[in-house]
């Protein structure tokens, strides 16, 4: 491979990364709004798109639904 195809590789995996983290994160966001914590929404959507990046996202997503249902 050469670096054309390694910047492009690094690149997809990025894009990649950032767009299924925030369809993960859409899950506790729009569930924070309609339980009234769009604060905790928000702050679970923010979380996943950037632990996507390390592969934990659909941890983060657990979590955050886990939080906010406790809550309400």
């Amino acid at each position: 491979m050469n670096a054309a195809g390694g910047i492009a590789m690094l690149i997809g995996y990025l894009v990649g990364s950032l767009v299924i983290g925030a369809l993960l994160g859409l899950i506790p966001f729009f569930l924070g709004r309609r339980r009234g914590a769009d604060g905790l929404g928000t702050a679970g959507l923010i979380c996943c798109i950037i632990s996507n990046l390390f592969g934990l996202g659909i941890v983060a997503a657990i979590i955050f639904v886990i939080i906010i249902l406790i809550k309400g």
